[in-house]
């Protein structure tokens, strides 16, 4: 896991210092889920994007993989998570009417 900012990886700080700097560079973490490259970007305090191709999620472990780290996101943050197509444009309500899948808090699933 790296943070990289404007293309050179670096060694991840605490979030505080990932909200700081993503006003002034472009701030993504890298993380290796199971062979699966993910990407967070963050748009602002409450809200942040994984990016994942999903030719790489080939094997039924791969796929599970990402969805254990939905799982973990949706209880740590107590929220609401989303997997969808790419959708840069699309509206919340958008977005959670075509999920491909979606996780709640507590592991509550909808596959």
């Amino acid at each position: 896991m790296g943070l990289s900012e404007d293309g050179t990886v670096c060694d991840l700080p605490d979030y505080a210092t990932i909200a700081h700097r993503k006003n002034s560079h472009s701030v993504s973490v890298d993380v290796d889920v199971f062979g699966v490259d993910v990407r967070c970007f963050f748009w602002d305090e409450r809200e942040f994007v994984l990016d994942l191709l999903s030719e790489r999620v080939n094997t039924a472990e791969k796929a599970e993989a990402v969805f254990e780290l939905m799982k973990l996101i949706a209880n740590t943050l107590n929220k609401h998570v989303l997997l969808t197509t790419e959708n840069a444009s699309a509206t919340r309500q958008w977005s959670e009417g075509h999920a491909l899948c979606q996780f709640g808090p507590r592991h509550n699933h909808d596959y």
